[in-house]
C-alpha cells in the first residue's frame, strides 16, 4: 500500500518535472527571441522626433501653409516634484497632513511651512505606512540637501522620541531656506522670460496641471478598483459600464444592459454605495470630456478603501508613478530661444521643466482659410486616450496566453493605436486641405532608442536612430494673388452699386456696406480653379481670439464659403434664378429646332393654361421689359420670365430633371476637399429610369459643411403643379447651385465638356490624373445660338449685363444675369455667370451676391468687371486682351 502511494507520488512529481521542463524549453528555446526582445525593450527608452509637415502652395508656388521650427516648454511632474524644492515641500505637506492648498499657495505660506517642517516630531510619521514614510523621508532629505547615506540619520531620528527635526539637524534650516529662495528665483526668472504677469504666475499653471494629474490618478484608481472587484481587465470596464459604449443591434444592446445592471449592483453592494447606479457608472466610466470632479472621486475612493480595501491596495503609488512619468504636459508653445538656452545650460536646476522641439503651423498669406484649413494639436482628452490605449496594449501584450477574445481586442487596438491614435505633441489637420490631405502632409515621426543603464563615455548607448520623414507638399490650383483681387473687386462693386442708389433707398445703401458674395472661376482646359473667393471671410488671428463672436454672427456667417454655397440658412439658399434659363432653352431647341424663332407674347404676367386669376390664384410676374412678343434670343438677352415659364410648362418635369441631373445639378461639385461617399444613397430618388447610375452622398468630416445643401435637385418623382414647374424653369424652386457649380454649367455651354473642378494640382510629389470631362449631349448649332444670346447680354445695350461705364464686352465676356428670391420676406440674390473670351472660351465663372435686393445686372456684373479690370487679372488672363 505504501509502495503504491510512493509510486503515485513519484509519477506526479515526474509529471510536474516534465511540464516544467517543457515550459522551460518553450521559454528558452521556442520563444527565446520573443522574451529576449521583451527583456531588451524593458530597458529601452524611446524618444520620438516630430516630423515637419508638408507645405501647402498656391498655383504659383506661393506658400500658403508651412511649418516653422519652434520650442515648447513642457512639464514632467514626476521630475518636478522630485527635483524642485517648492514641489518637494508641497508633497511632504500632503503626506503629513500639513494644510497647503496647492503649489501656487507655497510662496505665500512658505515661512509657516518651513517652521512647521522644522518642528516635525518622529510621532508625525508614525501613522504612515512604510511606503508613504519612505516617500516622506525622500522629500525631507531632498529639501535639506542630505545624501542617501545622510538620510539614514533621519531614519535613526524617527526611531527616537527625540527633539524636533530642526533641533536634531540644526544645519537643515539654512539649507531649506536657501533652497526655497533659489527655487523661487529660478521660477521668477522663467516667468520674466515668458512675459507672464502677476495675474498668471508660472506656479498657477503648474498647479492646474498637478490637479489635472490628480484627477486622472483618482479616475484610474476607481476604474482599476472596479476591474478588481468584477474580476475583469481594466480595458473591459469601460466597455462593460460606459453608456457611450452601448453596442449596436437590439438583441446585443439588451444583453449588454442586463449585464451592466448586474455589474453595477454587484459594485454597489460591495462598496456600500447608496446613490444612483448611473452616478456610480459615470464615476467609473464617464463619457469623453465629462466625469466627476477630483473631490467626488476622492470621496468614492475613501469609501472603497474603508469597506473593500483589497480593491485599492497598492494602487495609488503605482498610478502616481506611472501617470506622473507618462504625462508630459505642454505649458507654453513657441517659447523664445533665450528660455531654451537658459534651461539647457542648467537642466538640473530646472528639473521637470523641459524643452521640446516642435513646429508651429504658419499661414503667411492668410488667404482662403476655408479651403486651406486649420490644424489642431493634441488635446488633453487625446492624450488621455493615448495613454489609456497604450496601457491596455501593454497589459494584453504582457499576458503569456491570450484568449481568442483578448487576441481579437489586442489586434484591433494595436491597429487603431498605430494608425489613428493621436500622440502627445501630434499636429493633425482639422479642416480644409489640411484635413483632406492629412496622409500626404503629415509625414512620419522619427525616433531614437537608448539602452537605459548602459553608457558609452558617460552618455546613454544609442541603439537605433530613425530620422523623421517630412510630409510632402500639396500645391493648389488656387491663386493667392487673384483670390485677394477677387475679394477686393467684390468690395468695389458693392461700393459702386451703393453710390448709384438714390435717397429713397437709404436702408438698402446701408445693407450694402457689408458685402456677402462668392466668386468662382474655372480653367476649362484642366478644371483648375484659380479663383474661389468668399466675402466676408476671417483671419486666423480672428479665429483664435474671436471664435465665439464669429460663430454667433448669423447674418454674415463668415464660416460659410459662399463660392461653394454650403450650410446656408433659409434666406441664404442659393437658387440659381435666371442663370438656369439656358438649360431650358437648349431642351426646347432639342425638342423643336424651330423654337429659336418662335415668338411668345409676354404680358408681364403668366398663369398656367386653363387657370384664371383670383384672390387665391395670383399670376407669376415678369418685370424685366415692357409687354411684347419675344423670340428665344431676345428672351435670353432680356431675361424674360414669361418665355421660360411657358417653355418649362410645355417641356414637363422629366426632361428638365434628367438634363439637370446629367449636368451635375443635385450632386457635389467633385472638389477634392469635400469627400464623396460613393455607392450610398442620399435620397430615394437616386434610383429610377432617369438615373445615370451614379450614387453618392457627402462623406462625414469637417469639410462636408462647405457644400452641404448647396447643390440640390428635387426628386424626379415629385408631383409638381403648374406654378412650381414654371418656377423651376427659371431656377427659382427645386434646384440649388453654388457659384462653382454654375461655373461648371457655363463651361459646358462654352465648350461642350463638363469639367470636374480641381483644387489640387499636385500632391505627394506628383500631379493626379486629369478626370475625363463628362460628355453631355450639346448640339453645335444650338450651342452657337445660345452663345450668341449670352454675348448679346453683355454687348447689346439692351442686354441685362450691359453697362455703359463698366463694359464687359471689352473683355469679351459672355454670360447671363439672374435674380433669385430665397423667400417672400427676404431680399433677393443677384447672379452673373458666363465665360470668356467669347470667341475661344478658356474660363468659366459665376458670382453670387447674397440678399442684395438688386438685379444681377446692377451689381454681380460689376464684380466681374472690377476683377477683370485689375492689373493682376490683366496680367494673368492675357487671352482676354484685344
Amino acid at each position: 500500500m505504501r509502495k503504491r502511494r510512493l509510486r503515485h507520488l513519484i509519477l506526479v512529481l515526474a509529471a510536474v518535472q516534465v511540464i516544467l521542463a517543457a515550459r522551460m524549453f518553450q521559454l528558452q528555446v521556442v520563444e527565446h527571441e520573443e522574451w529576449a526582445e521583451r527583456a531588451r525593450r524593458s530597458r529601452l527608452e524611446k524618444r520620438t522626433i516630430p516630423a515637419e509637415r508638408g507645405r501647402i502652395l498656391d498655383r504659383a508656388g506661393v506658400v500658403l501653409a508651412e511649418d516653422r521650427r519652434s520650442f515648447d516648454l513642457m512639464l514632467e511632474y514626476r521630475a518636478f516634484r522630485r527635483g524642485q524644492p517648492v514641489a518637494q515641500l508641497f508633497e511632504l505637506c500632503l503626506l503629513l497632513g500639513i494644510p497647503c492648498t496647492g503649489l501656487d499657495a507655497v510662496p505665500q505660506q512658505v515661512e509657516q511651512l518651513i517652521l512647521r517642517v522644522l518642528a516635525l516630531q518622529p510621532t508625525d510619521f508614525a501613522g504612515l505606512g512604510s511606503r508613504r514614510q519612505g516617500d516622506a523621508i525622500f522629500y525631507l532629505r531632498q529639501l535639506v540637501g542630505f545624501s542617501r547615506s545622510e538620510g539614514e540619520a533621519i531614519e535613526a531620528w524617527l526611531r527616537t522620541e527625540g527633539p524636533a527635526f530642526g533641533e536634531a539637524f540644526p544645519e537643515a534650516e539654512d539649507t531649506l531656506r536657501d533652497g526655497m529662495a533659489s527655487c523661487f528665483e529660478r521660477l521668477r526668472e522663467i516667468e520674466r522670460l515668458l512675459g507672464l504677469g502677476f495675474e498668471e504666475p508660472l506656479l498657477v499653471r503648474l498647479e492646474d496641471e498637478r490637479r489635472g494629474l490628480e484627477r486622472r490618478i483618482r479616475q484610474q484608481a476607481v476604474r482599476s478598483a472596479a476591474a478588481e472587484a468584477l474580476g475583469i481587465g481594466e480595458w473591459e470596464v469601460v466597455g462593460a459600464l460606459g453608456l457611450h459604449r452601448e453596442p449596436e443591434g437590439e438583441k446585443a444592446r439588451l444583453e449588454w444592459q442586463v449585464e451592466r445592471l448586474f455589474a453595477l449592483q454587484d459594485l454597489a453592494r460591495r462598496w456600500q454605495w447608496t446613490g444612483e447606479l448611473e452616478e456610480l457608472a459615470a464615476a467609473i466610466a464617464p463619457p469623453p470630456q465629462t466625469g466627476p470632479s477630483a473631490e467626488q472621486l476622492g470621496e468614492l475612493l475613501g469609501r472603497i478603501e474603508a469597506v473593500a480595501q483589497d480593491d485599492v491596495a497598492g494602487l495609488r503609488r503605482e498610478l502616481v508613478a506611472r501617470i506622473h512619468r507618462d504625462r508630459v504636459a505642454r505649458l507654453v508653445r513657441g517659447v523664445d530661444y533665450e528660455i531654451v538656452d537658459r534651461i539647457g545650460q542648467d537642466p538640473e536646476a530646472f528639473a521637470g521643466l523641459q524643452i521640446e522641439a516642435a513646429a508651429d503651423r504658419l499661414y503667411p498669406q492668410d488667404v482662403a482659410p476655408h479651403l486651406v484649413g486649420n490644424v489642431r494639436i493634441t488635446s488633453n482628452d487625446d492624450i488621455e486616450d493615448y495613454y489609456a490605449q497604450r496601457r491596455v496594449l501593454q497589459e494584453l501584450a504582457g499576458k503569456l496566453v491570450r484568449t481568442p477574445a483578448e487576441e481579437e481586442l489586442y489586434r484591433e487596438l494595436r491597429r487603431e493605436f498605430l494608425r489613428s491614435t493621436m500622440r502627445p505633441g501630434d499636429v493633425v489637420g482639422r479642416s480644409g486641405v489640411e484635413w483632406a490631405f492629412e496622409e500626404v502632409l503629415r509625414g512620419e515621426r522619427g525616433y531614437l532608442r537608448e539602452l537605459v543603464g548602459v553608457e558609452d563615455e558617460g552618455a546613454p548607448r544609442e541603439l537605433e536612430f530613425v530620422p523623421p520623414r517630412p510630409g510632402q507638399d500639396v500645391q493648389l490650383s488656387l491663386s493667392a494673388e487673384l483670390n485677394a483681387v477677387a475679394e477686393r473687386a467684390i468690395a468695389q462693386a458693392y461700393a459702386i452699386a451703393r453710390d448709384r442708389l438714390d435717397a429713397s433707398q437709404a436702408a438698402l445703401r446701408e445693407d450694402l456696406r457689408q458685402p456677402r458674395a462668392g466668386l468662382a472661376i474655372i480653367d476649362l482646359r484642366d478644371g483648375s480653379i484659380p479663383v474661389l473667393a468668399t466675402v466676408p471671410s476671417y483671419t486666423r488671428e480672428e479665429y483664435r481670439t474671436d471664435f465665439e463672436v464669429l460663430r454667433d454672427d448669423v447674418a454674415n456667417a463668415v464660416f460659410r464659403h459662399r463660392g461653394l454655397g454650403g450650410n446656408a440658412s433659409g434666406w441664404q439658399t442659393p437658387y440659381p434664378g435666371s442663370t438656369f434659363k439656358p438649360l431650358i432653352a437648349l431642351l426646347a431647341l432639342e425638342r423643336d429646332p424651330q423654337a429659336w424663332n418662335r415668338e411668345i407674347y409676354c404680358g408681364n404676367q403668366w398663369l398656367p393654361p386653363g387657370m384664371q386669376a383670383s384672390e387665391r390664384i395670383r399670376p407669376l410676374k415678369c418685370r424685366n421689359h415692357s409687354a411684347r412678343s419675344l423670340d428665344m434670343h431676345e428672351a435670353l438677352k432680356l431675361s424674360c420670365n414669361t418665355y421660360f415659364y411657358t417653355l418649362a410648362h410645355e417641356l414637363g418635369w422629366e426632361p428638365m430633371w434628367t438634363r439637370a441631373h446629367e449636368l451635375g445639378f443635385g450632386a457635389p461639385s467633385g472638389i477634392e476637399i469635400v469627400p464623396i461617399d460613393h455607392d450610398h444613397l442620399d435620397e430615394e430618388d437616386r434610383e429610377g429610369p432617369y438615373d445615370d447610375g451614379e450614387r453618392f452622398r457627402l462623406a462625414s468630416g469637417p469639410n462636408r459643411l462647405l457644400e452641404t445643401g448647396a447643390n440640390y435637385l428635387a426628386s424626379r418623382h415629385e408631383n409638381f403643379n403648374g406654378f412650381t414647374l414654371a418656377r423651376f424653369g427659371i431656377g427659382q424652386v427645386s434646384v440649388h447651385a453654388s457659384p462653382l457649380q454654375m461655373a461648371r454649367f457655363y463651361g459646358w455651354l462654352a465648350t461642350g465638356e463638363l469639367v470636374t473642378p480641381r483644387l489640387v494640382l499636385r500632391s505627394g510629389g506628383g500631379a493626379p490624373a486629369l478626370p475625363e470631362p463628362a460628355r453631355v449631349p450639346l448640339d453645335p448649332v444650338f450651342q452657337r445660338q445660345i452663345q450668341g444670346a449670352l454675348r448679346a447680354v453683355t454687348e447689346d445695350p439692351a442686354g441685362t449685363a450691359f453697362d455703359e461705364r463698366y463694359r464687359l464686352d471689352l473683355f469679351r465676356v459672355a454670360g447671363k444675369t439672374g435674380t433669385s428670391q430665397p423667400s417672400r420676406i427676404h431680399p433677393t440674390h443677384a447672379w452673373f455667370a458666363g465665360y470668356f473670351p467669347w470667341d475661344e472660351p478658356r474660363y468659366a465663372f459665376a458670382v453670387l451676391c447674397e440678399n442684395v435686393q438688386l438685379h444681377g445686372g446692377e451689381i454681380a456684373n460689376l464684380v466681374v468687371h472690377q476683377f477683370l479690370a485689375s492689373e493682376e487679372a490683366r496680367a494673368y488672363f492675357h487671352e482676354i486682351q484685344d
